[in-house]
């Protein structure tokens, strides 16, 4: 059987919408253990650290749960799919193998982007979101701020 150029075309066409389809996003998460001198410390620097980063807070940050999801950060650029927006999901456990006087915690943080895939990028009512890979160096910044910010305890 001969496939006529066109039925060719549409073929490929098909073929290549279905793989940018498929790719997944890569989740990037940095996991430290710190130590804090209570709980509420460890809270309050939590907080600071994503703040000083330049994300706000408000109702994503509930110390019940012991989570943190930041407001989206906007970095709009005049292109499709240039523009992009973040968010921090940081959370904590307490560690099981703390040493003696001072608390250990879990701590896990991660910045999760999307990019904007509308032609009329800079305008924020037509913003089409589509996920993205996490923002690494982000998530890093944020623990060292952290940790710069507990200071240097060891457990």
């Amino acid at each position: 059987m001969k496939l006529t150029p066109l039925l060719l075309a549409l073929f490929v066409a098909a073929t290549a919408s279905l793989q940018g389809c498929v790719t997944p996003t890569r989740t990037f998460v940095v996991e430290k253990q710190v130590a804090a001198s209570s709980e509420n410390t460890l809270w309050e620097t939590l907080l600071l650290s994503i703040k000083r980063s330049g994300y706000g807070y408000g109702i994503g940050a509930d110390s019940g749960k012991r989570e943190v999801v930041s407001n989206w950060k906007n970095d709009l650029a005049p292109y499709k799919g240039k523009g992009f927006r973040t968010r921090v999901i940081a959370n904590y456990e307490p560690a099981e193998n703390a040493g003696e006087g001072l608390l250990g915690y879990d701590v896990t943080i991660r910045v999760e982007k999307q990019t904007n895939e509308s032609y009329r990028s800079l305008d924020l009512t037509y913003a089409k979101w589509e996920p993205a890979d996490d923002d690494a160096a982000t998530a890093r910044l944020v623990m060292q701020n952290l940790q710069a910010l507990l200071g240097t305890l060891e457990l």
